[in-house]
């Protein structure tokens, strides 16, 4: 062979190398057809990994997406989805990959809304047949309580028995800017006004309720007796184990109490005491009313010679007066009394209170 021949054939033959190595096998195209048959994910995106530093990877790429399309015709949605996030997952700069995603993720979105509907509509006709042939039910018992919902007005009837609340926390805080104070002590008597806060936090669980009450108050201004300010404060935790009674409250904490504090006064009075007592609480009247009763024993004898026996009481009423959109703002009228027999004689401390707060009991 001539020389000049022998070098347009190897010429030839370098050309037709480099001409196959950018071209993808009928392998590969064959690879790529089982896979997707048997819609094994994880072969096609080994296959695309494989192949991503290949001259011919672009055309891989776009035989998998006309794939894709093959099996969106198909209906096949969701498998033609998780391809598409395979090439994207490998190749974020693929445009078209992208497109196609959004376009299969539209018609997923309007594919699901279609069955839900389809299912709903199927769910309503079987309730409207069964109720056809469900005789009339008459009204609930008298031992049914109706209950209100504050979004759509509807009316639902529940056991008695029923947890009152609709969230699992709450709370309130009020301020008494009304307060009168009586005490009687021994053969003296006074009359103070004072202020007042008070604050309570619940958690209501499934079987057991627990929180804690915190109050303060004092006798600003004396109307009657020595010119002294008195003052007492309370912290208690209650707990009500909810399958027995949801009213009933088991009660524990502590008081203390000051007597005739004044710049010059030297016979002001520290009493401080654990309590342990019960009570009722969250007992709901009328449309929006609650009622609370209480007697705690005060342990304070048991140190101080001079106490015999130590009780505190208390009574409150409280109304919803206006509803917002995060909490409500309450009205209350209770009263507090302590009495403690001494060796000196009795001493009786009335409170009465007029507040006026915030907080969300629903």
């Amino acid at each position: 062979m001539k020389p000049a021949s022998l070098f347009f054939v190897c010429l030839f033959l370098i050309d037709l190398s480099l001409f196959a190595q950018t071209r993808m096998s009928v392998d590969i195209t064959r690879r790529v057809d089982s896979a997707i048959n048997i819609k094994d994910e994880g072969s096609v995106k080994r296959l695309l990994n494989e192949s991503l530093q290949q001259n011919w990877y672009s055309e891989l790429e776009a035989y998998v997406l006309k794939k894709a399309r093959q099996l969106v015709v198909l209906d096949d949605l969701d498998f033609a989805k998780t391809i598409c996030l395979t090439i994207i997952d490998i190749n974020l700069d693929s445009l078209e990959a992208v497109n196609l995603y959004q376009s299969v993720q539209a018609a997923i979105v309007k594919r699901d809304g279609e069955r839900r509907k389809k299912a709903e509509a199927e769910s309503l006709a079987t309730f409207k047949e069964k109720a056809g042939e469900a005789p009339v039910k008459k009204d609930p018992p008298k031992t049914f309580k109706s209950v209100s919902t504050p979004k759509t007005g509807k009316t639902v009837y529940l056991d008695q028995d029923f947890n009152n609340h609709y969230s699992s926390k709450t709370w309130d805080l009020m301020f008494g800017l009304a307060n009168g104070r009586f005490i009687l002590k021994e053969e003296a008597m006074s009359l103070d006004y004072g202020v007042s806060v008070e604050a309570s936090f619940f958690n209501q669980g499934e079987n057991i309720a627990i929180g804690a009450d915190i109050r303060g108050d004092a006798g600003l201004l004396t109307f009657m007796g020595e010119q002294a300010v008195d003052w007492s404060s309370a912290a208690v935790v209650s707990m009500t184990l909810l399958r027995m009674n949801r009213y009933f409250t088991l009660r524990l904490g502590g008081y203390v109490f000051g007597y005739n504090f004044a710049p010059d006064n030297e016979g002001a009075e520290l009493w401080y005491t654990p309590s342990l007592g019960l009570g009722f609480r969250e007992v709901r009247f009328g449309k929006s009313g609650r009622f609370e009763i209480g007697l705690d024993w005060l342990a304070l004898h048991l140190w101080e010679k001079a106490h015999i026996a130590d009780v505190n009481a208390y009574m409150a009423t409280t109304f919803t007066y206006a509803k917002l959109q995060d909490f409500d703002m309450y009205f209350r009228i209770g009263i507090h009394d302590t009495f403690a027999i001494k060796t000196t004689g009795i001493v009786n401390d009335a409170r009465i209170l007029i507040a006026l707060g915030v907080g969300n009991h629903d």
